[in-house]
């Protein structure tokens, strides 16, 4: 799952840090859960989702991005 969120947030052209300020939490924390050390909640989820969606403009699916 990582690699795939990564791989999203670097071709919307987004950096940690505005992923995190999108999810409203911090650099530090988004990091973690980005990387796989740490969960993400279902609701960040469902806000990263729609940020990338939005950003991206393709037809992407929730589970593509985290499964």
């Amino acid at each position: 799952m990582p690699n795939k969120l990564k791989g999203y947030r670097v071709m919307a052209g987004y950096t940690q840090k505005d992923m995190a300020e999108a999810l409203g939490i911090s650099k530090i924390t988004y990091s973690l859960k980005e990387s796989g050390k740490n969960d993400f909640t279902l609701t960040e989820m469902k806000k990263a989702y729609d940020v990338l969606k939005n950003k991206l403009n393709i037809n992407i699916t929730f589970e593509e991005v985290f499964f």
